[in-house]
């Protein structure tokens, strides 16, 4: 939710509002890497039984450098309950799909403000 919130406010011109102080880290992972994954799952012979896997980047970034990303002004606002880092575990989307992500989050960010016109 909070790439879309940022990039709303920026589009408004408003300041990025970062909870806390911005150093709780999120695996963010890009659209296309999860359709793929869902992809490889219904075509795999593998799967289908019950079996959970996490899909996501594998590495985390924290808020404040999402903002830089992104661009703009940003300011801080009272933190809240939420957990200070996430970081998805792929190992059994590599071992049951030979799924790892493609896009990192860095590029992810350039395609999306590219898309919205902010570059």
């Amino acid at each position: 939710m909070v790439i879309g919130k940022f990039i709303l406010q920026r589009k408004l011109g408003q300041p990025l509002t970062i909870t806390g102080d911005g150093r709780q880290t999120r695996d963010f992972t890009h659209v296309s890497d999860v359709v793929r994954a869902n992809l490889l799952a219904m075509e795999s012979k593998k799967v289908g039984h019950g079996e959970v896997m996490n899909i996501g980047a594998g590495s985390n970034i924290t808020i404040n450098k999402l903002a830089k990303l992104i661009g703009g002004h940003s300011k801080h606002i009272a933190s809240r309950l939420e957990p200070k880092h996430t970081l998805a575990d792929t190992a059994l989307a590599f071992r049951f799909l030979g799924w790892k992500p493609k896009v990192k989050t860095e590029d992810g960010i350039k395609q999306l403000l590219r898309e919205e016109g902010l570059v």
